[in-house]
């Protein structure tokens, strides 16, 4: 699946998150695409922190842009991704608690 292909809050959320990242957005501003090597340890509190306070509809601030950029400019996102699933279809087996 494309850059193109994934929905646009999860490349979001995932900029928020990376912009977090100890020297993610000043690597950025210097080489124009993502460090090929980030510390993502502290990515799911971080996640959990933007999804709870700002939702999953974000108004990127200025680092996060800087992040968003590179990464729709194709920087590879080593930290990995945010995948948001917006609505949830269940099947016979889901809704029967089989899955």
């Amino acid at each position: 699946m494309s850059k193109n292909e994934l929905p646009i809050k999860s490349l979001k959320l995932t900029a928020a998150v990376y912009a977090t990242g100890e020297g993610v957005v000043d690597y950025v501003k210097k080489h124009g695409v993502l460090p090929e090597k980030m510390k993502s340890g502290g990515f799911p509190h971080v996640f959990g922190h933007i999804l709870h306070t700002r939702g999953i509809d974000l108004e990127l601030t200025d680092r996060e842009q800087i992040v968003f950029d590179a990464i729709m400019r194709g920087s590879p996102m080593t930290g990995g991704m945010v995948n948001v699933i917006e609505e949830f279809e269940e099947d016979e087996d889901t809704a029967n608690g089989e899955v």
